[in-house]
């Protein structure tokens, strides 16, 4: 049970990171629009 939480928690952090650098890569492509 707690190796299913660890790796929640890693993917949880993986899908999250992944997330905020396509939000950061979609505002510069839209500010200079």
């Amino acid at each position: 049970m707690k190796m299913l939480i660890r790796w929640a928690a890693i993917f949880a952090a993986l899908v999250i990171s992944i997330v905020t650098r396509l939000i950061s890569g979609l505002t510069k492509k839209a500010l200079p629009l």
